[in-house]
């Protein structure tokens, strides 16, 4: 039986984290950017009205971009780890994989978006143990 969906769901989750840490990346430049602030800055004091806008905006100022696009590099990481062990080793793979999901979202707790490739982490992980113990089945 071939690895082929394992595979699958490892490089769409690699390329998820990927996406994100740019995405992360991205939005950490244009918050440092003085102009780009100063101007979110005026809309908010304009509209006095929308508190929560005003709090979102503080928050957005609060985030460490380099830290948190540099952990999911990491997790893509992890996953490419998985997926090289993944033929020789299925059931280092597995638990690289599950690691991989419980630690993206233990990280991540606050943030939706990682969760997409974390599952997918957690499906490949469950497939991997599950094929495994059906091969160890058929052996005995």
């Amino acid at each position: 039986m071939k690895n082929r969906s394992i595979k699958i769901m490892g490089i769409i989750g690699i390329i998820g984290f990927m996406l994100l840490a740019g995405g992360t990346m991205l939005v950490g430049s244009m918050m440092s950017n003085d102009e780009f602030r100063d101007s979110i800055q005026e809309e908010v004091a304009q509209d006095e009205d929308d508190q929560q806008v005003s709090e979102f905006v503080n928050s957005m100022e609060d985030i460490n971009y380099t830290l948190d696009s540099g952990l999911l590099v990491v997790f893509s990481l992890i996953g490419i780890v998985a997926l090289i062990l993944l033929k020789k080793k299925p059931m280092i793979s597995a638990l690289i994989f599950l690691v991989g999901a419980i630690g993206s979202v233990a990280v991540f707790w606050w943030m939706l978006l990682p969760i997409v490739p974390a599952l997918l982490y957690l499906i490949a992980a469950i497939i991997t143990f599950l094929k495994n113990q059906s091969d160890a089945h058929k052996k005995s």
